[in-house]
């Protein structure tokens, strides 16, 4: 009996694996197919331009190159986006020289914005050591 036990105990632990890997109706469902059908009849506007130029108040620094800020600034002219005002922070992407160079061709369309560093914060110099941080990357053209 015991043997029978430890038999069906281990063909149960081989079938388990293969029935956990057959794909259930739940993984065919993507949320790029959800296309929702309202049930209340009111009229839709698509709005495929806003009516006034916009203002993004806030992004990254998401591209890389500088051929990538073009394709930015290509999609912001398809969209009526105006300006973006980009935060950049040295824990997200590159220092702050390198963005403001990426985005230099394009200083009317973009803003840069820049977190100060806050290491050793508690330290004496702190304050000193963040007044020069502003006052460089303001010169280097930051929205301050």
């Amino acid at each position: 009996m015991t043997r029978l036990a430890v038999s069906v105990s281990a063909l149960c632990l081989f079938c388990m694996p293969s029935m956990a890997q057959k794909p259930s109706a739940a993984d065919s469902i993507l949320l790029k197919d959800y296309r929702p059908v309202s049930i209340f009849n009111v009229p839709v506007t698509n709005v495929e331009k806003p009516k006034y130029p916009v203002i993004d108040m806030h992004t990254h620094d998401y591209v890389r190159t500088k051929e990538a800020v073009d394709s930015v600034v290509a999609i912001m002219d398809d969209c009526g986006i105006e300006q973006a005002h980009i935060m950049q922070c040295n824990w997200i992407s590159d220092t702050y020289d390198i963005v403001a160079e990426r985005y230099a061709a394009y200083p009317d369309r973009f803003k840069l914005w820049f977190c100060l560093d806050y290491t050793d914060f508690d330290s004496p110099d702190w304050t000193e050591r963040a007044i020069a941080q502003v006052e460089k990357y303001h010169e280097m053209g930051a929205s301050v």
